[in-house]
């Protein structure tokens, strides 16, 4: 009875060893020696390549290829670097031309409280696509997920975006306000659309720059 019970008590030892180090009671290790996982070395080059070796298993194991992960790194780089640039520019569209030389306001009406009002939506706007982006942008670099050379590609891209939208789409089709209220107003409304025409080739450059490897910025 004595040794049946001896007997049926290895087997147990066997698979609590085991589940513990995965060799099915061989110990991967002599006893008296610290586990190469615990003690890597001056450099840790064991626990990284361990670690590493251990995500690819993981995407491998999932059907998921690296590059995906890559990409996605990119597509939230330049969407937290295009709210920042669309917020920057609505800033200073609102700043320069609605307050200091009050050329319009969002709305132009007779009603100088819906103007204003309108104003304030703007702001309110560009401070939620600032306060986002930002959000966005500082997680990127916190986890080190930032795509080198997409941040300022997207920026121009968001400042030139708003720029060309709302001189086509706020002045014109919509009608909601002209950059000023002159009996010349061709030449306005050229130099506005040509601005963001402008950051929106600068943008594209460095996208492009970016995506072959030759961005201005490997940081």
């Amino acid at each position: 009875m004595i040794l049946q019970r001896q007997e049926d008590a290895v087997p147990r030892k066997e698979s609590r060893e085991a589940m513990f180090t995965g060799t099915h009671g061989r110990m991967p290790w002599r006893v008296g020696k610290e586990s190469p996982r615990s003690n890597p070395g001056p450099s840790g080059r064991g626990f990284f390549a361990s670690a590493w070796r251990r995500e690819v298993k993981t995407y491998l194991h999932e059907g998921i290829d690296m590059s995906e992960r890559v990409q996605r790194r990119t597509g939230a780089t330049m969407l937290a670097a295009v709210l920042l640039g669309i917020g920057i520019m609505a800033a200073l569209d609102e700043i320069v031309f609605h307050q200091v030389l009050a050329w319009h306001h969002f709305v132009e009406t007779d009603n100088s409280a819906l103007a204003l009002a309108s104003d304030g939506l703007l702001h309110t706007l560009e401070l939620v696509m600032l306060v986002i982006g930002g959000a966005l942008m500082l997680r990127l670099h916190e986890t080190g997920q930032h795509a080198p050379g997409y941040r300022g590609a997207g920026f121009l891209l968001g400042m030139g975006g708003f720029q060309l939208f709302d001189g086509i789409v706020d002045h014109k089709i919509l009608g909601l306000h002209q950059v000023r209220y002159v009996d010349n107003l061709l030449v306005y409304d050229l130099c506005w659309n040509l601005a963001g025409l402008l950051l929106l080739a600068i943008g594209y450059w460095l996208l492009r720059r970016a995506r072959r490897g030759e961005a201005l910025s490997q940081r």
